[in-house]
């Protein structure tokens, strides 16, 4: 669904929202009311551009349509897959191999400045440095006509929001693909890597039923912290973790992964995310100061056990969450062999 944004008069796609929450327009930051709380955002953003700005463009399409047609290079572009704040994603074919990939485009093209290209740029790194089963793997990063763009295996299957978007999935369904992400995770964490935006849309479901995790626009490299502070204060409301939203220095790390999986986990198994509220300010201040509603109240058939498992990530001191990504996924696994659950998460 294309929709207009009320602040700078933005096109873009917002079909991946759902229903209830407030949509983040990729281009101001601003939210209204269309369909979602589900787009990646930065606190401290800016406003509107001014009156007269030109709208940034990708090679010779403009931003706000589309690149499809076009030739990067030895890949022809077929479709828009999504776009979000930074970068816009097609299905490419990539002629000298015969086969598709998914082809990612710095959002504002040409136009990009040295932040957006240096952002960009680190995404890309960040991903293709880790490889993976449950990760998508990144092929080649180069720029075409001063566009920079990246590509990654093109994935057969849907995301994990369109599926959610159907009804809260089987319970041992939901921990099946929460423990395979936290294995990823723990891999991307042992290699230095954050993903600081983990959610339903970031997570792929291949034909075989396989989570894949995806766009590390956000990813936090361990080895390398940030100067700006605003820089740590970013995530998609509704799955941010509370030092996120305060962008705690010391705070930021593979804690702030846990509890996305957490909430990941909470949407899978009640159809919500654990926070939602009328404007991104609200859900950011319950992230900070309110204990979400315990999932067995919304769904009173479930598990007690993997309710408790899915509220200890949320807990909103990391050091009260699990231990690691790998202890997790651990918990999970004894849950799915039908192991009696630790006395202290009970």
């Amino acid at each position: 669904m294309k929709v207009n944004c009320p602040h700078c008069a933005f096109s873009f796609d917002a079909s991946g929202g759902r229903a209830g929450r407030q949509t983040v327009c990729p281009r101001c930051r601003e939210g209204f009311d269309a369909f979602a709380v589900d787009e990646t955002v930065r606190l401290g953003r800016p406003g509107p551009p001014e009156a007269g700005a030109s709208t940034p463009r990708i090679g010779s399409a403009g931003a706000a349509g589309s690149a499809v047609g076009l030739q990067f290079e030895e890949y022809r572009i077929v479709a828009e897959l999504g776009r979000g704040g930074m970068g816009v994603v097609y299905k490419a074919e990539q002629e000298t191999l015969d086969r598709p990939v998914a082809l990612k485009v710095i959002l504002a093209g040409g136009a990009a400045g040295p932040e957006e290209i240096k952002r960009f740029l680190a995404e890309a790194a960040a991903a293709a440095r880790l490889r993976h089963p449950n990760i998508v793997t990144v092929h080649e990063l180069d720029v075409h006509e001063g566009t920079y763009y990246y590509t990654m295996d093109f994935i057969e299957g849907r995301s994990l929001d369109r599926i959610i978007d159907e009804g809260p999935l089987d319970p041992r369904r939901a921990a099946e693909i929460a423990g395979k992400v936290a294995r990823a995770l723990q891999y991307a964490h042992r290699k230095g890597i954050v993903h600081r935006d983990l959610k339903p849309g970031n997570v792929l479901i291949d034909e075989a039923g396989e989570p894949m995790i995806t766009d590390f626009g956000l990813a936090f490299d361990l080895r390398k912290v940030p100067d700006d502070d605003a820089a740590l204060a970013a995530g998609t409301p509704g799955y941010m973790a509370p030092e996120q939203v305060l962008g705690v220095r010391s705070a930021v790390g593979p804690a702030c992964d846990i509890y996305s999986l957490g909430a990941l986990l909470y949407d899978m198994l009640t159809g919500l995310p654990p926070f939602s509220a009328a404007n991104t300010a609200d859900v950011l201040e319950a992230i900070v100061k309110e204990a979400p509603v315990p999932p067995g109240e919304l769904r009173p058939d479930l598990d007690r056990a993997l309710a408790a498992i899915c509220t200890k990530c949320l807990e909103k001191r990391p050091e009260d969450r699990w231990a690691s990504a790998a202890e997790l996924a651990e918990a999970l696994a004894g849950w799915l062999r039908g192991e009696p659950a630790d006395g202290d998460i009970l």
